[in-house]
Parts: structure tokens; C-alpha cells; sequence
């Protein structure tokens, strides 16, 4: 039994884009820090000039390293597993293990959790049952509070009152197991593994003696066994009676009592099964041992205690239903990590059984990965000086960026009252339906037709002179390529249709052309000058993959009138719209704003009009996101709805300031409505914090240059594999390194990677590096001892990169150098800076002493 708990370094850097590297501290063994779980930092080098050879073992290695990269679909190959999503229920972000399935049993994993018999030595059968109850930890995206950078992890938290699963074994009557029929004969297979009813056992305690070899050892004979790679020799000194004897083990010898476990150097554990104690002459004595047994101890309310030593399992609970006098009837027992350090499962990584061994919990994969290229991604930044901009792709566009905010005096100085909603003309924006927008100025639009959006540049509004022929051009900023001409004739109303949707525009002449103004209204009810039954405040603009943007400005509102506002997620529901609640002048109180699932924040004057508030603010989960006024906007990313919800969450990026001398505006602290942590920051780079919402979109804030904050949105809902298997069940590797095979000729172009050197120094530029010089035949001998007929592999730092390394596979000809990458694809070799250089031998593989 062993517990194999793997916290993959590799998501460290999964996410290419955190700024994660694998350096020299990360590699271990080959393939890593080459490839590692679902990413991969290599290039293989071979010399221009060599022989084709070299250039041949270089896409072996490619392809051995392909081989144990996991790609996307995380397949797993050998023995079995069962993924613990459902068809109709998969595992999100912030999702609990059992959320799917509750329960495990032999109809998820047939062998693993077979249906027995134990059977004592009347000839007495006792049916049993396995199964495995998940347990509510959850997917999450963590720093398990270690050093690392935040990364996708199944949490197996560190308290057996809080398990990642619990196993039970049930049987179908009672088993006496302190009977003498059923103590040191009868047999349980959990999880695969065999098992021995132990003497001492009763109806609250029961031990396990298994996954020992089975030897008799007769009186004066010696049995020579290998347990787990190590020789050990075992003999019969004597016995004394029919439960005692002494035994010699490599040498020591102990005195020894049927139905007990024992201790031997190098944690190499016996259970005396039987003896068989000679009374007659001509007869000799025998022992039925277990060599190399597991010894469990079981104990109900207690955690598990394994060997004869009784070392405690940590973070383990075992429950035993029993009788006093008849026996057991069932044992459960919980787990979790046995250490709040490394209580988690990163992906490509496994949590092996702590108490029985044959199962492993298996996170296998993402979709879409953190770093996928399928990501839609809007980028909101600042110019370092007086205005916020943001960088996006509208459905059925391409990406741009676009100025949504400035400092009003539009200068860098120390002065910063207010920041407005202003494009880079500093020309006002207008974010509410029915709003007058003079000449140049925007108007953020909603097609209620198609549940998308635009913005829209007025064009020149035509002199006081009206007549039946003018005409008023609005110009999509986004696509200039779009505009629409509506004819206004003598009453300077009209209306006309832009993708489906009917616009009615109404222009208003008081003055000079500096004071003329347009309003655009659309939807029901509305008509030239007037909004319809609701009024679209904040339009939602659709992005490339179904995710929407608005921008949010304090603006003045009415809590008797409806509002469109973003938060509800089917275009109905969001046409429909909803009135702010009222303010209550006696308790001066706000019920709430919630619309869908974002909340807004209202600010209500009832001592001018109680039913006129300003809107200026949202909450996301525990953070508030400001757009006041002197704040300046906000940017709001609207997620498509999860399966658990019916309206999707949102990312609220506020701005903020930076500087004291020359005050400019920056970008503040995303809030994110679905409650999910805050932004956790890399151990890797101090200026960086990141969180993923409940939909699987990556937010990251740099506070480097004004604070920058990226969104990573995907085009479906994040999901995680997340498998129970058998000990066998690997994670595949359905992956592709890529093209990182170069020449020494095209070492700057991957200066930067892991490097792994493929022949000697005479032809191969980089190996020259590594070795001092372009060493040839005797001179590459005297530098390395290698001679003919030998290879050398030798770990050294990057002589490019202090944060990679290399990893010199050379022969002393062409066909030593072949001999030296067999030996990196199919035995260890650490990959540690500083090890012993291994040299061997071509004909055999075999290193030389």
C-alpha cells in the first residue's frame, strides 16, 4: 500500500499567460521540467552539420515527450475509472465532488469495488459490498495557503470531519471476527487489495493484515524472497507451543505469536498467519507467514493506524458498526489530505488512497483550459496618463481598443476630480435610452431584436432650415464600415430599422449648432422622443463568445419607472425590465437593487424627490464596484448563466487613481457577483492577482503601469474531469509538444526554454557551450572521460537562461549519441542542476561506475 499524492508543478505554469515558468527548482525527473502534466517548456537541439542521426533521436525525444504530455481531454488508459460528472450534471468552478454522484460502487468500478465473500473455516459465507461516498470538498481555484501561484485544484481540505470521500464496506450479516473460524483465516479484498482478518479483533476493532507473499517456512530451512525490489531471507528457529515461535529475519532473530504482526529493519512487516508446532519425533515444525504485509488497525471513533508500530493516518476517521459478542457489520472510514500543506489534486495530478492503496482520485483535465487560445479576451487599461481605455471583440467583428474614459481637465496633472465617460475625442457617452447627444458625441444602443449592441456616433444634424430632404448619419465607432442615414423630413422625427430593430430619433433645434441635440429610442411602446414601457439603462453590447459589455456611468434615475439594466440573462426577461425599489423616508432604507444577479447600488434624494435616485455603484459578492462621478466608469462584463443559475454573473472593473504628483487614472479591483474569492496573488510575480468566477472566466490584475485587468472569458462553461479510478488508470498523454525540434544554428529563437542538447561538441554549437569548446573525438574524452562505445548525460543551467536548463545527450559517435537518448526516453534521469553526469555504455545501456 502506498500513498502517491503528486501536487503537479506543471499548473504552475498552465496558465501560460500568469507568468508562471518551470525553473530550475521544478525539475526532477525526466520528462520533467521538459513536459510536465499539460504543459510543455522544451526545445530539442541538434547540430546543422551532424550526422542525420542526431537529427533523428531529436524527434524521438519530441516524441517520447508528446507521449507524456496530457493533452485537453485527459483521457486515462488502464484498469478503470469513472468520471464523477454525469451527462447531466458536470463538475463547475466552486462545484462539490458529490454535486453529480453521491455514491461509487460496483457498477462504476467493477473491480475495484467488487462484491466479495469472506469465508471462514467452517465453510460459513459472508457477503459483502464496497462503495465510495463523495464527499462535498470542492473544484476550486487555490493557493492551499503555500507559495505557489494560484492554480485549478480539487481541495481535499485536511479534516476527516470534512473527507474527501469515505469508504465503506458493508456486509450482509454480521462477521464475528474475534471467532477462532474467522480470526487469521478469513479474507476481505477492499479495493483490490487482499486482506486477512487479524486475531485481536472484536466488535469495535478490527485488523487487516494484507498484500503480503505468502510463504510456509519449515523448522530449519530458510525461504529467500524479494519484497518490493529488496531480498530478505526468513527462517523457522523453533517453536515453542502451537501460537509461539522464533523466527530469523536477515539475520535477526525474534520471538514471534500467531495471529501478531511485526517489525523488521527496514520497515519490512510479518504476520505470523499460523503455526504448526511438532509434538512427534520425525516431524518438524512449520510457520504460515505474510511477508511484506500491510497491517491496518481499525478502531470505531479512531483515525486508522498501520504496522505493527501503530503509526496514526492522519486526517483519518474510522467508524465500525458492531455488536458486543456477534461481530461487525460494517467499517467506514473518511479521509482527507493528511496536511493542510498540499491538500489539493492539481491537474495531471492524483490522490492515491491513504489507507487501502487501489484507488486514486484523478483530476485529468480542463475545458477550456486556463490558457486556452478559444478564450475571448478584453483588456482594460489606461494610457499612463489621463484616460482608460479597453480592448475587446463585438460579435462579428474584429479585436480593437476604444477610449471610454478621461480625466476631465484631459491633462496629466496633479489634479484628478472627476474622470468622465468620454471616447478619445473627449466626446460624451451616452449610456441611457432617450438621452439628448449633441454632434460627435455616442449613444450606447441595444438591438432588442438580436440582444446585441452597438455605439453610435451622431453625425452632423442638419441646419434650422428643415426640409423635407435632411438627413442625419449615425456611424457605428466599432465598424465604420456600418452607418445608416435617417431621412428626418420637415418634423425632424422619423424612424428606420438597423439589423431588425426599429430606432426612432427625434432632433431638437434651440439655438446654434452647438446646442442641437438627437435622442434615439427603441423597443415597445417607444416612438420619436420617447422611450417605450422601459428604458434601456447601460446597454449590454454582445462579445465574440456570448459574454456581454456595458458601460456604467452614475446616472440619474426614477424608482417609478422601468429599467433594462444588465443582469438577466434571457433577452425577455432583460426587455421585460424592473422598477428600483422605493425608499423609505421614516427609516431612511433601500430594500435592494438586485437585478438578475447583480446589485446595484442606488443613492436616493427624497428631500428633493424621493422618487429620484443616482445609481452609482455595484456589489460583487463582498467588494463594491464605484462609478460615481468623480470615480469615473466602470466596465461590466456580463457572463452567459451557469447550469445552477438562471441569470449569469458579472465581473465589475471600476476605475481608480495612481500617483500623487501627476494623479492619473487606474484601473481598480474587479468585483465579481457569483462571491467567488478575491484575486489571490502569484508567488511568481508579486504585481499580479488572479481569480476565476464560477463560469470559468481568468481574471487578473497587473499593478504594474495603472493597474491593468484582463478577462479570459470562454466560450462554454469551464468544466473539470475529475475521475476515481483503480491504481493502474493512468492519465494518458494525447498531447503535442509542437515543432521544437530547431538546429544550433535557430538557438536564439528558443534561448528561453528547457534545452535538450542532442549530440557532442564537435558538431552540435550549443553542446560546445556546455562543454568549453567544440571538443572532438580525444579532446571531448579528456573533457568528459567519455570515450568510444560511450554516451554522456549531464544536467547543467541554460548557458542562456538562469531560469532553465540543459541537458547534454552526447556519444562519443554518432551511434553513442542513439544509445544516449534510449537511455533519457526509457530510464531515470534526474534532471537535477548539479547531479552526477551519467555515462554508459552503448551495447548495454548500463552506466559506468
Amino acid at each position: 500500500m502506498k500513498f502517491n499524492f503528486k501536487k503537479i508543478g506543471s499548473v504552475l505554469a498552465s496558465v501560460a499567460m500568469l507568468g508562471s515558468t518551470i525553473g530550475i527548482a521544478a525539475a526532477a525527473n525526466y520528462p520533467k521540467p521538459f513536459v510536465d502534466g499539460s504543459t510543455s517548456n522544451v526545445a530539442i537541439v541538434y547540430g546543422a552539420t551532424a550526422d542525420a542521426m542526431d537529427f533523428t533521436q531529436a524527434g524521438l525525444i519530441k516524441t517520447d515527450l508528446s507521449d507524456h504530455l496530457t493533452g485537453t481531454g485527459g483521457e486515462v488508459t488502464g484498469g478503470e475509472s469513472i468520471d464523477i460528472s454525469t451527462g447531466s450534471q458536470a463538475i463547475y468552478m466552486g462545484g462539490a465532488l458529490n454535486v453529480a454522484r453521491t455514491i461509487l460502487t460496483y457498477a462504476e468500478l467493477p473491480t475495484t469495488l467488487v462484491s466479495g465473500t469472506a469465508t471462514d473455516t467452517s465453510g460459513t459465507e459472508y457477503d459483502y459490498d464496497q462503495k465510495i461516498t463523495l464527499g462535498a470538498r470542492t473544484f476550486a481555484f487555490s493557493k492551499s495557503g503555500e507559495n505557489i501561484d494560484p492554480v485549478p485544484v480539487i481541495d481535499l481540505g485536511s479534516s476527516a470531519s470534512d473527507p474527501a470521500y469515505n469508504y465503506t464496506l458493508t456486509l450482509r450479516k454480521i462477521l464475528n471476527v474475534s471467532d477462532s473460524t474467522v480470526a487469521g483465516e478469513s479474507e476481505l479484498i477492499i479495493l483490490g487489495q487482499k486482506y486477512i482478518v487479524g486475531a485481536n479483533s472484536d466488535y469495535n476493532t478490527l485488523y487487516l493484515y494484507g498484500s503480503g507473499q505468502a510463504v510456509t517456512v519449515d523448522e530449519g530451512a530458510e525461504e529467500s524472497v524479494e519484497i518490493d525490489g529488496t531480498s530478505h531471507t526468513v527462517s523457522l528457529k523453533g517453536t515453542s507451543s502451537s501460537t509461539a515461535a522464533t523466527i530469523v529475519v536477515d539475520g535477526t532473530s525474534r520471538s514471534v505469536t500467531k495471529g501478531n504482526s511485526y517489525k523488521f529493519a527496514g520497515d519490512f512487516e510479518i504476520y505470523v498467519k499460523d503455526l504448526f508446532h511438532a509434538t512427534k519425533t520425525g516431524t518438524l515444525s512449520s510457520a504460515d507467514l505474510l511477508l511484506g504485509a500491510n497491517t491496518l488497525h481499525l478502531e470505531n471513533g479512531q483515525a486508522v493506524k498501520k504496522g505493527s508500530d501503530d503509526t496514526t493516518v492522519t486526517k483519518t476517521t474510522t467508524t465500525i458498526a458492531g455488536t458486543s459478542g456477534e461481530g461487525i457489520n460494517e467499517i467506514t472510514i473518511a479521509q482527507s489530505a493528511e496536511s493542510s500543506t498540499g491538500d489539493y489534486v492539481a491537474i495531471g495530478g492524483e490522490y492515491t488512497d491513504r489507507v487501502f492503496g487501489g484507488l486514486k482520485l484523478q483530476f485529468a483535465s480542463l475545458a477550456p483550459a486556463l490558457d486556452s487560445e478559444d478564450r475571448d479576451s478584453i483588456v482594460i487599461d489606461t494610457d499612463n496618463a489621463v484616460s482608460a481605455k479597453v480592448t475587446f471583440t463585438r460579435f462579428g467583428t474584429d479585436e480593437q481598443t476604444f477610449t471610454y474614459a478621461k480625466d476631465s481637465d484631459n491633462t496629466a496633472d496633479s489634479s484628478l476630480s472627476v474622470v468622465n465617460l468620454v471616447d478619445s475625442g473627449n466626446y460624451t457617452m451616452h449610456v441611457l435610452e432617450g438621452e439628448n447627444a449633441k454632434v460627435n458625441e455616442l449613444l450606447v444602443v441595444h438591438n432588442p431584436s438580436k440582444d446585441e449592441g452597438r455605439i453610435l456616433e451622431v453625425g452632423t444634424i442638419p441646419a434650422a432650415d428643415w426640409s423635407s430632404s435632411d438627413k442625419i448619419r449615425f456611424t457605428d465607432v466599432l465598424k465604420t464600415s456600418d452607418y445608416w442615414d435617417f431621412t428626418l423630413g420637415t418634423a425632424n422625427t422619423t424612424s428606420a430599422t438597423i439589423d431588425g430593430a426599429v430606432y426612432y430619433i427625434s432632433v431638437s433645434r434651440t439655438g446654434d449648432d452647438t446646442t442641437a441635440t438627437v435622442n434615439m429610442t427603441w423597443g415597445t411602446g417607444a416612438s420619436d422622443g420617447y422611450p417605450g414601457d422601459q428604458i434601456t439603462l447601460f446597454p449590454r453590447i454582445k462579445l465574440e463568445s456570448g459574454e456581454w459589455m456595458s458601460f456604467l456611468a452614475a446616472t440619474t434615475i426614477r424608482n417609478d419607472t422601468t429599467y433594462q439594466l444588465p443582469g438577466k440573462y434571457l433577452l425577455t426577461d432583460y426587455t421585460t425590465g424592473a422598477k428600483f425599489p422605493t425608499y423609505d423616508n421614516t427609516t431612511q432604507t433601500l430594500s435592494g437593487s438586485t437585478y438578475g444577479n447583480v446589485n446595484y447600488s442606488v443613492s436616493w434624494d427624497y428631500t428633493v424627490d424621493e422618487n429620484t435616485g443616482l445609481i452609482d455603484g455595484i456589489y460583487g459578492g463582498s467588494t463594491y464596484c464605484n462609478f460615481s462621478s468623480v470615480v469615473g466608469p466602470a466596465i461590466l462584463i456580463e457572463e452567459e448563466k451557469t447550469l445552477a443559475d438562471s441569470n449569469g454573473y458579472a465581473i465589475c472593473i471600476p476605475l481608480t487613481s495612481e500617483g500623487t504628483t501627476t494623479t492619473m487614472p487606474a484601473i481598480g479591483v474587479p468585483a465579481v457577483t457569483d462571491g467567488t474569492s478575491s484575486l489571490a496573488g502569484l508567488s511568481s510575480d508579486s504585481y499580479k492577482g488572479q481569480q476565476v468566477t464560477t463560469y470559468g472566466t481568468l481574471v487578473e490584475r497587473d499593478t504594474t503601469d495603472n493597474n491593468m485587468v484582463t478577462v479570459s472569458y470562454p466560450d462554454e462553461q469551464m468544466t473539470a474531469k475529475i475521475l476515481f479510478s483503480s491504481e493502474e488508470a493512468v492519465i494518458g498523454g494525447d498531447g503535442d509538444i509542437g515543432d521544437v525540434v530547431v538546429t544550433d544554428a535557430e538557438i536564439s529563437s528558443v534561448d528561453t526554454k528547457n534545452l535538450i542538447v542532442v549530440g557532442g561538441s564537435c558538431i552540435n554549437s550549443v553542446a560546445a557551450e556546455m562543454l568549453g569548446g567544440a571538443l572532438c573525438t580525444t579532446a571531448f574524452e579528456a573533457a568528459t572521460t567519455v570515450g568510444a562505445g560511450e554516451f554522456l548525460i549531464r544536467v547543467k543551467e541554460s548557458p542562456y537562461s538562469a531560469d532553465a536548463i540543459a541537458v547534454l545527450v552526447a556519444g562519443y559517435e554518432a551511434e553513442d549519441t542513439q544509445a544516449a537518448a534510449t537511455y533519457l526516453t526509457t530510464k531515470t534521469v534526474p534532471t537535477v542542476v548539479g547531479g552526477a553526469d551519467i555515462i554508459g555504455t552503448t551495447t548495454t545501456l548500463e552506466t559506468v561506475a
